[in-house]
């Protein structure tokens, strides 16, 4: 999307002229900075105390095209056409490392911020919010060693609608901060110190993207419900003792991310955890009709909660490095399901009913304890990839032999015979 174009401050107009026609340069196109469709502006207003040059050079996208350092001096628009125009051509990235805002409208249009984040010191806020942008915007304020939100001047009138917080040492968010962003819709909190979060999260009710993994979380507010528009919920890497029933009023949502995300007590960390398993996923899940993406894998789960299986929009499944030895029969249920991924369990037998899940394209089922395969198997038309390595398998279905679209099976470290490769249509890795 084109920025819109907006009326520049008298000012900066009349310095524009003046330059332009001392200037030898033809200037910009009369598109301006609309010749640019995948620009990004990265303010970095009063940003000396927390970036430095060579961090900016980390930015692959500037190669080093313009990394001199202009804060503080005299530039005048017609420079930032120049510059725009003889070197930032097919680029990604202007850096505005000045403390004049008036620099973006000396482009002749008003940034589109939708898709172009503000990369902007605490201390700037306040002069964006008097700014008079007419776009939402996305601040960036990642890997800066924040280590409070307190005092952050966040404004409503900043219509913030993503904001990056993530690499930084953030222990909390204070409820204040949360009611000043009505208006977000992505909120990136990973890698971060978090234990908790306050219950006016669910005040965020236009938020589609929450990013929380990484942190150490040890629950969610019940008010995360609420948020019914969201669509994409990563908690991966926390420490949750138990998962609010709220989850299950998420009517929107698209991909839940809960690897490594359970916090297991000492006596449950030998052995089976089934005891506690039906208290940590609630049966709530189940109503998720929009969930297309699940993510369990890494919570030494002892079984897979059959209310899971009424996801009926799911398609890709992880319970990958689990304690599951059974997958329940309902699990035919899934039958969109596209990816399943079992790997690294205990599992030892495989239900019938695995063979109903008609749209199954990848199946991985390395590193369990299985001693042979259902002949149901060979009902999955749609299979591509088949992983069974690492079992006790002494011999292969021969029901396989109907899946045509299947080229490759992995079966090393079974208990196969040798002539089991040359006997099949397609290639087993043994």
């Amino acid at each position: 999307m084109h920025p819109q174009r907006t009326r520049e401050p008298q000012a900066d107009t009349h310095t524009s002229k003046s330059h332009a026609e001392s200037s030898s340069d033809p200037g910009p196109p009369a598109n301006g900075i609309g010749t640019f469709p995948l620009l990004q502006i990265f303010l970095l207003d009063g940003m000396e105390g927390l970036v430095s040059l060579p961090i900016l050079a980390k930015l692959a996208v500037l190669n080093s095209v313009f990394h001199q350092h202009i804060s503080g001096s005299p530039i005048y628009q017609h420079l930032w056409r120049n510059a725009i125009l003889k070197h930032l051509q097919g680029r990604s990235t202007i850096v505005f490392y000045n403390s004049h805002i008036r620099f973006w409208f000396a482009l002749g249009r008003q940034p589109d911020t939708h898709s172009w984040p503000v990369i902007c010191a605490p201390s700037a806020l306040d002069r964006l919010a008097s700014a008079g942008l007419s776009h939402a915007l996305c601040i960036q304020l990642e890997d800066v060693h924040l280590s409070s939100l307190s005092g952050i001047p966040f404004r409503r009138s900043l219509r913030i609608s993503d904001l990056r917080l993530s690499g930084n040492f953030l222990d909390s968010v204070p409820s204040e901060t949360l009611e000043e962003l009505p208006q977000l819709q992505k909120l990136n909190l990973s890698k971060n110190t978090l234990t908790s979060l306050p219950s006016t999260l669910g005040l965020l009710i236009h938020l589609k993207e929450l990013n929380l993994s990484q942190n150490q979380l040890t629950y969610l507010p019940e008010e995360i419900g609420c948020l019914t528009k969201l669509e994409v919920l990563n908690v991966s890497n926390n420490c949750l003792s138990s998962l609010p029933q709220s989850l299950g009023c998420l009517e929107s949502l698209q991909s839940l991310d809960l690897a490594a995300s359970r916090s297991v007590p000492l006596q449950g960390r030998r052995g089976s955890s089934n005891a506690h398993v039906s208290s940590w996923i609630p049966d709530s899940l189940g109503a998720l009709r929009s969930l297309r993406h699940l993510d369990l894998s890494s919570n030494r789960l002892g079984h897979l909660p059959t209310a899971l299986c009424a996801l009926s929009s799911l398609l890709v499944l992880s319970i990958r490095s689990n304690l599951i030895e059974s997958l329940p029969d309902s699990i035919g249920r899934l039958r969109d399901l596209c990816t399943l991924d079992a790997s690294m369990n205990r599992l030892s037998t495989l239900p019938n009913e695995i063979g109903r899940l008609g749209n199954l394209e990848e199946l991985d089922l390395a590193h369990n304890q299985l001693h042979a395969l259902p002949s149901s198997l060979g009902q999955l038309a749609a299979l591509t990839y088949l992983d069974v390595s690492s079992n006790r398998i002494k011999s292969l279905p021969s029901e396989l032999r109907n899946l045509h679209g299947l080229e490759i099976v992995y079966a090393h470290n079974n208990q196969l015979s040798p002539g089991t490769a040359t006997s099949q249509p397609f290639s087993v890795i043994l």
